[in-house]
């Protein structure tokens, strides 16, 4: 699947997609009556800083975020036909920067030294030349304004803006970002192998069609008032326009998707049969200089009840998360060894899929209920996965049978016992 794609299968991308054209729209808007260049199609932009730093923290979910937020801005007074052309060039202005350091450095966004600053600077003269190239061929398309004093306004404008704020922003909130593990290659550790070439390939397109097209376009004077130039040549450099767009999907990338989510089966293994195994495992969390876990070995077969004990710090909720597959889907980190359930592997298999097969109630076993009813919340699960509502219904009475929680079924959660919570998490 593509990494546009990968962006709406992923909760936390899409959150970060909401946060990215929130900040953007919050920051267009005040300025939509201020210093106005073309009316109705653009003004002073403080906030065009804010997709350049979006993309670099949040990838291609900055991408979708800069392209909403810019429409949101839109409708507090430019909203029309060039809106079209604004959702596709934004698109690229919050794409490019991230795919841009990408294909060049082929390493995590950073300022650490003045290589890193100039390599921020073409980033953001590459992203703002492909977003004024986009808007101003189309606005030129329909006839809204001339493609000349539109695709200068835009570069310069992204360009300066994103030179002067971005530098002071990225430096401030990368290490916050990164410390919350909410940058793009924490989220997403499955992209697949990199394509140095095809990548440097795609942005040379888009840098040699950009400046080819923008050079050409400014070729005829302006002449009459400001709005009355000539609107041709937009079949001539269609040709340009056609190069980013197959730039763009060069440095676009294949993500490495989970294995996806099979129908609920029951479960009716034997006792003494394997449940899950844990053999040499080994864990450390990121910038820790000792292992959460070493060498762990480990099996139960069904039927049995193990005790795991130890001081704070010992590892336990970590073994936990490395058999539901928290670790290393969710939570990155050096992770040596296997773990198998049901005798599929979990670095193989999805936390979702895996969570047919097994649970994890937390220690504040109360923040996992969410219901207003119990028979509700067991039926949650059955829900996410499509099941007809007359299995649903059996499923329910199943289950809460199966912990001791028959007849129980109208009752709110915050009713139950400390006891019956638990086993309804479970």
């Amino acid at each position: 699947m593509g990494e546009f794609r990968y962006v709406w299968v992923n909760t936390r991308l899409i959150v970060l997609t909401a946060l990215s054209a929130a900040l953007y729209a919050v920051i267009l808007v005040p300025f939509k009556i201020g210093l106005v260049f073309i009316p109705g199609v653009t003004e002073w932009r403080p906030a065009n800083a804010i997709p350049i730093v979006c993309s670099l923290l949040f990838g291609p979910a900055a991408a979708w975020g800069t392209a909403f937020g810019n429409l949101i801005g839109d409708m507090f007074g430019t909203l029309g036909p060039g809106s079209i052309g604004g959702f596709v060039g934004n698109f690229l202005y919050g794409f490019l920067p991230y795919a841009t350091w990408r294909a060049i450095a082929g390493t995590k966004p950073q300022l650490r030294s003045l290589w890193d600053l100039l390599l921020y600077v073409l980033v953001a003269l590459t992203a703002s030349a492909a977003c004024a190239f986009v808007i101003a061929w189309w606005v030129d398309l329909v006839r809204v304004a001339p493609f000349a004093p539109v695709s200068i306004i835009i570069l310069v404008n992204n360009f300066a803006m994103a030179v002067l704020l971005g530098p002071p922003l990225l430096f401030i909130l990368q290490p916050a970002v990164a410390t919350w593990q909410l940058t793009y290659e924490r989220i997403n550790p499955e992209i697949a192998v990199r394509h140095p070439v095809r990548y440097i390939i795609g942005w040379a397109l888009i840098a040699i069609a950009c400046a080819i097209g923008i050079a050409l376009r400014r070729m005829p004077a302006l002449e009459g008032t400001f709005l009355s130039q000539h609107f041709g040549l937009v079949g001539a450099t269609a040709p340009l326009l056609i190069m980013v767009i197959i730039g763009a999907v060069l440095l676009t990338n294949r993500i490495r998707m989970p294995v996806r989510v099979a129908p609920l089966m029951e479960v009716t293994p034997s006792a003494g049969e394997l449940a899950w195994q844990v053999s040499h495992l080994s864990f450390a969390y990121p910038g820790s200089d000792s292992h959460a876990l070493r060498d762990i070995n480990l099996v139960q077969h069904w039927g049995e009840t193990i005790i795991v004990m130890g001081a704070s710090g010992a590892g336990k909720s970590t073994l936990c998360k490395c058999l539901t597959g928290i670790i290393p889907h969710v939570q990155p980190g050096d992770c040596v060894g296997e773990v198998k359930v049901m005798g599929r592997s979990v670095t193989e298999s999805s936390v979702s899929s895996l969570s047919q097969h097994i649970g994890l109630v937390l220690q504040d076993f109360e923040a996992q209920l969410f219901s207003t009813r119990v028979d509700l919340e067991v039926a949650f699960a059955c829900e996410n996965a499509s099941l007809p509502r007359i299995e649903i219904g059996q499923r329910v009475q199943r289950a809460l049978q199966g912990v001791g929680l028959s007849g129980l079924e109208a009752r709110a959660p915050a009713t139950l016992s400390g006891g019956q919570k638990q086993r309804l998490a479970i």
